[in-house]
Order: C-alpha cells, then structure tokens, then sequence
C-alpha cells in the first residue's frame, strides 16, 4: 500500500518570494502614514495651536475614514483599483508636501492645516480599500489567500492607523 509523504515542490508558497505589494506596503505605505500623522500633531502644537487646535487637525484627518466606513461603498469598486491607488498616492504626496511646506514656513493658520489633514486623510482612506481588493487582480485564484495573508501581515506588522 502506498504512502502519500507531502513534498515541498519550487512551487510552494514557502519557496516563493514575498509579492511586492505587499513588502511595498510594510515598508513605504503604514509607515509613511503613520510617521506623517506624528509629525503632523508635532508641527501643529509647534505652530501654537495648542491641544484644541491638535484635536481639530487630527479629527479632520480621522473624518473621511468615518464616511467612507459609514457609506459601506468606494470608489475602489466603481473605477480600477490600480488607478485610485495612483490617485490617492499623487494627492498624499501633494498633500504631505503642502502640510511640510506649510509648517516649513512657521506662519500656518489652523484652517489650512485642517484642510490639508482633511485632504490627507481622505487619500489614505479612499486607498486602503482598493489595496486590500487589488490582490484578486493581482495573485491567481490558488494564491489569493497567500497574499491576502501577506498584505495582512504586512499591514498589521508596522506603525500604521489601520
């Protein structure tokens, strides 16, 4: 009577390097985030704006996560998930980029920090949906479930507000 031993082929998910949304995302993605959200509440009480000034600035960065999660849709399923990513990471960019040059200045009303979280929190939250649904396109129906795994463990392993 035959035996069946499993075997570890070069086919095997433990053989195979690390999809690179997924090392992007741990290195690049929740750090940036996360370290741009620091820097953002030291900027801000640098500015004088004090802890009620940081509570507004912090909660205009957390509102748009609410109303995209109240919504329960994104536009993650209405246009191509790799555009909205491109999107959303040009309007992070451009919004980091202004909140830096902003705080560079010295002189920053607490309106414009407020609306440039508004922006900022708005990329990050129109992101993270088309990310997490952009491994079906990406990984073949037999190793979805691996890369689901590995964004996961990707996102859930560095400093992210996710």
């Amino acid at each position: 009577m035959p035996t069946c031993v499993p075997t570890l082929s070069r086919s095997s998910p433990a053989d195979r390097p690390p999809p690179r949304p997924a090392v992007g995302r741990a290195v690049g993605g929740s750090t940036g985030d996360g370290f741009g959200t620091l820097a953002l509440s030291f900027g801000t009480l640098q500015a004088g704006h004090g802890l009620g000034g940081l509570s507004i600035v912090l909660a205009c960065e957390a509102l748009p996560a609410l109303l995209v999660l109240a919504e329960g849709v994104t536009g993650g399923d209405r246009i191509r998930r790799h555009l909205m990513m491109a999107g959303t990471e040009i309007l992070a960019v451009l919004t980091w980029t202004a909140i830096a040059a902003c705080l560079l200045t010295g002189a920053t009303p607490l309106s414009m920090l407020s609306i440039l979280a508004l922006l900022a929190g708005l990329a990050c939250a129109l992101f993270l949906p088309a990310e997490r649904a952009i491994i079906a396109d990406l990984a073949h129906h037999d190793t979805r479930r691996i890369g689901n795994a590995l964004m996961s463990q990707a996102v859930s392993g560095v400093f992210s507000r996710t």
